[in-house]
Formats: C-alpha cells, structure tokens, sequence
C-alpha cells in the first residue's frame, strides 16, 4: 500500500462510524426539530416550523426542568468532587501495595449494569426498605412512620452520586499519582503541614484531574433520565426526562428533537468554554 494512503485507510473505519451513528443522526435531529407531529405512528413531516422552540422557550414546565437539572448537575458534580477527591488522595499517597485493589474495587461497579445499580437504591430507600429499616430499629423513627425518600429530588441525588462517583474518583487518582512524591517532601522540609500542603500543593497540581473529572460528571448528568425515573418515580421532571418521554409516550419527536438541540448546544457551550481555558493553561 502506498504510503501515502495508509494513514487515510486506518482512519477511513472510524469516520465512516462517525458519519454514519453520529452526524447523520444529528443532522436528523435538527431537521425534526422544525417538523410538525405525525399522526398516531406516522413519521413527523419535515419543514420549517419553530413552534417548539417558542414552546420550550415560553411554557414555565421546562423551565422549572431547566432549573431541576441544573442543581441535579451542581450537587451531582459537588457531590462526587467532596466524596472522591479524599478517596482519590488516599489511594494514590497513602495506600501503599494495596493501590491496584482499591482502584479495582473502585471500578468494580462498572462490571454491573447500569439500571441494576439504580434499581438497588429502591431496595434501600423504599418506605420498607433498609434504611427506614435501620431507622425503626433505632428507634429514630416509629413503626408505620417511614421516611418517604422515593419519589423525590433526594433519591435521584443518591443515585446520581452513587452511579457517577467512579467517574471522578478515577481522573482525580490519575492527576494526584502525577504529582512527583519529591513534592511533598519539600514541602515537608520548609516547614508546611499535612494541610497546608494539600492547599498549596497537592490541589493546585490536580486541578486538570479535578476539570476532567467534573466535566465526566457534569455532561452525562444534563441529559440523565433513567435515574429521575426510577428513583424519582417520574416526579422529577428533569431535561433528559422530558427529550426521553417525547420520543417514547409522546411520541412527539419534533419536540424531543427541538429539546435535544437545546440540550446539545448548551454543553457545546460548556465544552467550548473549557476547552478555550485549558489551552491557555489555566486548568
């Protein structure tokens, strides 16, 4: 093969998938975004029609879904940063031989599929599940009067956190073992504390694996609806929530696919912004 064909037949795989999963169902999107609604199964007919847009940009019920999702991503992504950034620090510094089996167990919950993990949670904050269990055997709560978890924003935070945690947990132990051990001893040397050089050393150097992270957690979140459906019991009407039950109960796709192109170009936006950052190297 000539040479200068190689390179071109080695790529030729990959963009063909691209092309054909990725831009011409996008292209799709946008053009019944401006369709009108099919009749019972019928196909949506193409035109140019913004009725969807002026919907969703005029009616309080996505709003309010705007506003759900985005304190779903904050405590989401906070969520994850407070409960993995220490488990990350521990197992890249001071775990020692046991670091490949904490990181193993770490990604373990990855080996179980996704809705079987959500579904789990239900066994635990049901009204007769474990935890209303634990709590009348404490006697913190009285028998007949369980917390009513399920059905509300609290159970989708616990299962978003649960379900995304090895996704910052896993970027931060990356940037956290970059940082040269040497460091910290100096550190140690000029007289700073345990606390002192994590503020000023140990942060500071993880920043790129703490923006990894959180952009791992933050872009998935937007557009989560399985997790606001099953532990949410469809109460909480999240914006992925709204695109899926368009496409399926709806059967509206010109407004799943009007929802789905908002969607998409406010992380384009978020993407953009952060990549634009980390060029100039502030991350």
């Amino acid at each position: 093969m000539p040479e200068q064909w190689a390179g071109q037949v080695l790529v030729a795989p990959m963009a063909f998938w691209m092309v054909a999963f990725f831009v011409v169902p996008l292209i799709l999107i946008v053009l019944y975004s401006f369709g009108t609604q099919g009749v019972y199964d019928n196909a949506p007919s193409l035109g140019f029609n913004t009725e969807w847009y002026r919907k969703i940009l005029s009616e309080p019920e996505y709003a309010k879904a705007f506003w759900t999702t985005a304190k779903m991503v904050v405590v989401n992504t906070l969520g994850c940063l407070i409960l993995g950034y220490p488990l990350a620090y521990y197992i890249s510094v001071k775990s020692g031989r046991r670091k490949t089996l904490l990181v193993l167990l770490v990604m373990l919950p990855f080996w179980t599929n996704f809705l079987i993990r959500t579904f789990a949670w239900k066994t635990i904050l049901d009204d007769g599940g474990l935890l209303n269990g634990w709590l009348i055997d404490l006697h913190i709560r009285a028998a007949g009067e369980p917390v009513h978890i399920m059905g509300t924003i609290y159970a989708v935070y616990a299962g978003l956190i649960y379900d995304y945690l090895p996704f910052m947990v896993l970027p931060l132990f990356v940037s956290i073992e970059k940082i040269h051990k040497s460091l910290f001893e100096a550190s140690k040397d000029l007289g700073a504390g345990k606390w002192t050089t994590l503020r000023r050393v140990t942060v500071p150097l993880s920043l790129p694996g703490i923006f990894a992270g959180c952009m791992l957690v933050s872009i998935p979140t937007t557009g989560e609806f399985v997790i606001p459906e099953i532990l949410g019991g469809g109460k909480v009407a999240s914006w992925g929530w709204l695109i899926q039950r368009g496409f399926t109960q709806g059967r509206n796709w010109p407004l799943g696919s009007a929802l789905s192109n908002l969607l998409l170009l406010f992380m384009l936006v978020v993407i953009v912004i952060y990549a634009k950052a980390s060029s100039k190297g502030d991350f």
